[in-house]
């Protein structure tokens, strides 16, 4: 009897969620070049995939796994635990922001650079490399403002490692708690989206959207996840079902989004949260994927759902170095040119990611993969959290 194949689902639904804002970005600048009959047809509202909602599953994903170490005792919370722990994570996160900071650096210095990227500013840009901007809510330290703008979630991810030990040892490891602070946030989100229907001209983008607040209970949720085993209904749900909920309101938030976004970003997170909540929890978080150790062992065949674990395992790379690098190549290759029909446009960012494929995996595996495996030892089996 053949044994059927097993997949890692926190990689997969990390390679969906990397993959669509991917295609926020680049379908974003490519769709310049597309006619204006395209851009006034039904399918408008949906030729520019949203990047937020996949951004606030990667947190329900980090709450959940992070929370996980604790409550697994693979990291304790005594003063060795937690230095354990922060150390760990400043291993997985910090050298490779360091590292496309540097090269996005060389890159502009170069003149190897888009017009469509802002200029290198060296008091945003050394913030953001030492992970500074614990309040983003000044446009001077804000980094969604940078030159590489997704890097604004690595700092918030930053930031939340070191705060998520210190909220455990103030409250436990209690679900109960950390279910009002959900409440109180979702309070909060509620009174936000009051304060825009109230006053129009308030704008969430970029300011409150990059904030920490903004985007807490999302975490906050992963970590109950880990705390409360899911109800048996829950997990017993089929995933033709869990899908096509999800799809269904994703689609919901991407038609809103294009008319009325400010409207959109105040209320989608109270929709939103209880989805990536139920995503999470169907996923199958006993069964752990092997990661690659060489470049070559990257290809794992044309199996889609084994793409999609191998890209999410290179999330983070793909992540923090996809918005200048594809920029550059359609700047340089004129990309646009070729983008006037849906169609072009669905071709031109797959050439896009294929041509810019190589420098994620030579940045997962030779500086994400290496300076992880240098960490403490009971990381290195451990999953990529």
């Amino acid at each position: 009897m053949i044994e059927k194949k097993r997949y890692d689902h926190f990689q997969v639904a990390r390679g969906i969620a990397c993959l669509m804002v991917f295609a926020n970005h680049i379908s974003g600048l490519l769709s310049e070049g597309l006619t204006s009959e395209t851009t006034s047809s039904v399918f408008a509202p949906f030729l520019v995939p949203m990047g937020f909602p996949w951004v606030w599953l990667f947190l329900v994903l980090s709450g959940f796994l992070l929370t996980k170490g604790f409550v697994t005792g693979r990291f304790s919370l005594d003063t060795a635990g937690i230095k354990h722990f922060i150390v760990a994570r400043l291993h997985r996160l910090l050298p490779l922001l360091w590292c496309v900071s540097a090269l996005w650096f060389a890159l502009y210095i170069t003149g190897i650079w888009s017009p469509h990227l802002p200029v290198f500013d060296w008091k945003r840009e050394i913030g953001v490399a030492l992970a500074f901007p614990w309040l983003p809510y000044f446009q001077s330290t804000n980094a969604i403002s940078s030159m590489n703008s997704p890097v604004w979630s690595a700092i918030i991810e930053i930031h939340y490692s070191l705060l998520l030990p210190l909220l455990f040892v103030w409250i436990g490891l209690s679900a109960k708690k950390m279910c009002w602070i959900v409440v109180g946030w979702a309070v909060g989100i509620g009174a936000l989206a009051c304060t825009i229907f109230l006053f129009k001209d308030l704008d969430i983008f970029p300011l409150l959207y990059g904030n920490h607040l903004y985007n807490l209970g999302f975490f906050v949720a992963g970590g109950i996840l880990s705390l409360r085993s899911p109800s048996v209904y829950i997990k017993r749900l089929p995933w033709s079902i869990v899908i096509i909920f999800t799809v269904a309101s994703l689609l919901f938030v991407q038609y809103e989004a294009f008319f009325h976004l400010n409207a959109t970003l105040a209320l989608s997170p109270l929709l939103m949260l209880p989805v990536w909540c139920i995503v999470v929890a169907r996923c199958d978080d006993r069964y752990q994927a092997s990661v690659p150790i060489k470049f070559s062992e990257l290809w794992r065949g044309m199996n889609l759902l084994s793409i999609l674990e191998t890209l999410g395992m290179m999330s983070y790379s793909l992540y923090l170095a996809h918005k200048p690098i594809s920029y550059i190549l359609i700047e340089k290759l004129h990309l646009t040119r070729w983008t006037s029909t849906i169609p072009e446009l669905i071709v031109m960012t797959f050439v896009c990611l294929l041509l810019s494929l190589p420098l994620f995996g030579v940045l997962f595996i030779f500086i994400e993969r290496r300076f992880r495996m240098h960490s403490a030892p009971p990381l290195i089996n451990s999953r990529m959290i």
